[in-house]
């Protein structure tokens, strides 16, 4: 009973592991596809990306250091529109694009000045950024397009976190070693299961060829109504002598035990 116990404990520790790893994966596997595309992944309009450089290390409040997490609110059109100088921006960079030809590469600035440049409709607002560990402003202009959040947050180192999951190795470790343990176990607990079915097949042919031999050797044909009879009765019979939870059936005493143990042996005598 003990090893029942502990083999059911044991099973549901291992379906709740497993559980537990699906999430997981699915949540990575969902964070590099989408993050992939756009350069972030927001929920609830926020977004959160990893730091890489160290442009915006300094003394204000809202700088930050390589390896946080910070955090951002996506904005709609016409917020971008209200942007102040001071406000820290996270949009996307043409000129890191210009150096390594990747796309949505994100950066993270403080706006320094605001432009307005007429471009034949009217006016047009740019954003001047400079990173606060940097001397100088940003060559590029950035426009209101290139704009996607505010930033709102960091979360001290948690963004080296973050960057290993987005690295090759992180992705082996934690999505596809993942998923290979996940179907190795789904085929060993699909394997187990076929033959715990075919054993309880297998036991209760036997019992069936146990029966029908026994019938034979008393003279009676297996198949025949009396045979069949024998057989409910049998069932019934052994169904009625079972406890009706072996886990709380009383044990007995001794001299109980002893006795249900003789009955045979007197049967015999008789």
């Amino acid at each position: 009973m003990q090893k029942a116990k502990s083999k059911k404990i044991w099973n549901i520790v291992v379906n709740v592991v497993v559980a537990v790893i699906v999430v997981v994966v699915f949540f990575i596997s969902l964070t590099v596809l989408i993050g992939g595309k756009k350069g972030y992944v927001s929920f609830f309009g926020t977004a959160s990306v990893a730091v890489k450089t160290d442009s915006m290390i300094g003394d204000k409040e809202d700088s930050f250091n390589p390896g946080d997490l910070i955090r951002f609110k996506v904005l709609s059109d016409a917020e971008k529109q209200e942007l102040e100088i001071g406000d820290v921006i996270t949009f996307y960079d043409i000129d890191i694009y210009l150096k390594t030809g990747a796309d949505n590469q994100l950066n993270t600035h403080r706006i320094v000045d605001i432009v307005y440049a007429s471009d034949g409709s009217g006016f047009k607002v740019r954003f001047r950024t400079q990173g606060d560990h940097e001397p100088d402003p940003d060559p590029t202009l950035r426009d209101v397009a290139d704009v996607v959040g505010l930033y709102t947050g960091k979360t001290p180192g948690l963004g080296k976190v973050s960057l290993f999951f987005q690295s090759s190795t992180g992705f082996l470790v934690c999505v596809v070693i993942p998923a290979i343990l996940i179907v190795a176990y789904c085929i060993w607990w699909v394997v187990r299961s076929a033959r715990a079915v075919r054993g309880k097949k297998n036991e209760t042919d036997e019992k069936e060829r146990l029966r029908r031999e026994i019938l034979r050797e008393m003279g009676i044909d297996p198949d025949s109504p009396e045979g069949r009879a024998l057989a409910e009765k049998a069932a019934l019979d052994a169904a009625a002598s079972a406890p009706a939870d072996s886990e709380t059936a009383p044990e007995g005493t001794e001299g109980e035990r002893k006795e249900a143990e003789d009955q045979p042996r007197k049967d015999e005598r008789d």
